[in-house]
């Protein structure tokens, strides 16, 4: 399956809507399409382990919530999770000095997310993707240095 991963989890729920017309291409050469229930088969795979990569395309800003390329053996189910992003997440963790500080996690809570970043070199943190609503953000004072 190809599928719209509301949940951000790489987990396929047969709730969730799927994607048709996606090419995948097994092996970098046999190519097909998923139909218009998201599912996609290649047919007449020899044995062993082969990659599967999808190629999805689209004005809307996305990323994958599992990998684009996956390793599978035949008879076996791949799945692909794909996820728009709605809106992005900036922020700075600096010192009273002003100055950026690395490596601090920052926990991000809203109705339907629960997420761990942590800052750049710079201080700086972002979360791409979050649907609009109320988020509360907090710092990890394990990871922030003493003072």
């Amino acid at each position: 399956m190809v599928f719209v991963d509301e949940d951000r989890n790489g987990d396929f729920d047969p709730k969730m809507r799927t994607l048709p017309g996606i090419e995948l291409v097994l092996d970098g050469w046999q190519t097909t399409e998923t139909d218009a229930q998201g599912r996609y088969i290649f047919a007449h795979v020899p044995t062993g382990t082969h990659t599967i990569d999808a190629k999805f395309r689209s004005t809307q800003p996305f990323w994958f919530t599992t990998p684009s390329v996956a390793t599978a053996a035949i008879n076996t189910f791949t799945n692909f999770g794909i996820t728009f992003a709605a809106s992005e997440l900036i922020g700075y963790v600096k010192n009273d000095a002003g100055v950026g500080i690395p490596a601090v996690e920052i926990g991000i809570v809203g109705t339907t997310v629960n997420l761990k970043v942590h800052s750049d070199a710079g201080g700086r943190f972002e979360v791409s993707g979050l649907g609009s609503g109320v988020y509360r953000l907090a710092i990890d004072p394990a990871t922030a240095p003493t003072g």
